[in-house]
């Protein structure tokens, strides 16, 4: 008895499909990630405010309205990846829940915790150091009708002691 054949996805099609779900996602809202540093003002007491020590709220990163502008976000994570030197491997963060995160149209739609991929480093951003598994501060910047449509502008090492407000991650075999 002969067995059918399995079909074979092309490779295209399987990375279209992987954009297309991705762009539908960020589109809907159905993602996660950390707050915009001045969606909520920062207290300056909390440990986790970078600016704790001086007081000093940092501007509205979020815009008026429109698409046009760029958003800028901090959040903490965990690298999960450093880029590979063919470049098919991205800088890979798993970063905390951004609830203030804002949708293309400017609406506030939340972004939660999720593995995010980064391929652009803005210059004078450096991964010297950095090893897969260390824990993060970072900022990065969506723009959503610009290239690149992300950029992570700032990346530090997280302060001993910090607590990454991140689950599990379970990977299927």
């Amino acid at each position: 008895m002969k067995s059918k054949p399995k079909p074979i996805v092309p490779a295209a099609l399987t990375i279209f499909g992987a954009v297309f779900f991705l762009t539908y996602v960020a589109a809907r809202g159905l993602h996660g990630g950390s707050t915009p540093r001045s969606a909520t003002p920062p207290n300056p007491n909390d440990a986790r405010n970078p600016d704790a020590s001086n007081g000093q709220v940092p501007a509205d990163p979020r815009p008026a309205h429109g698409t046009d502008e760029v958003q800028s976000y901090e959040t903490l994570g965990r690298i999960i990846s450093l880029p590979s030197k063919d470049g098919r491997i991205p800088l890979e963060i798993h970063h905390e829940e951004i609830p203030h995160f804002l949708g293309r149209d400017g609406s506030k739609v939340g972004m939660k915790e999720m593995i995010m991929p980064f391929h652009d480093l803005a210059p004078g951003v450096s991964l010297e150091g950095f090893k897969r598994g260390d824990g993060v501060r970072f900022t990065f910047e969506v723009r959503w009708n610009k290239s690149p449509r992300t950029l992570v502008t700032r990346l530090a090492p997280l302060e001993a002691g910090t607590t990454l407000k991140l689950s599990e991650i379970i990977e299927e075999n």
